[in-house]
């Protein structure tokens, strides 16, 4: 998976948290093309920034707990790529 493809996912990830329609992990899982184990991986890595992600069986999604911004720069050679 590209670079690319792993700040989108992210993005989106963060976007759909933020505004708490995530559905069942296994919807999201699919709904981001990719497993649910690896779907893991991700809200984990987001965790390790500093995310304090919860889920809601009640509500059938996941949300912060905390007020959580992801904003990713990347450089490439003088060419910034910027996700937030």
């Amino acid at each position: 998976m590209s670079i690319a493809s792993n700040l989108d996912k992210l993005k989106l990830i963060n976007s759909e948290i933020k505004n708490e329609q995530t559905g069942t992990p296994d919807d999201f899982a699919k709904k981001l093309n990719i497993s649910r184990s690896m779907f893991y991986n991700y809200i984990g890595e987001m965790k390790t920034l500093g995310a304090k992600i919860k889920y809601s069986r009640r509500c059938m999604t996941f949300y912060y707990e905390n007020d959580f911004e992801l904003t990713i720069e990347v450089n490439f050679n003088d060419n910034l790529i910027r996700k937030s």
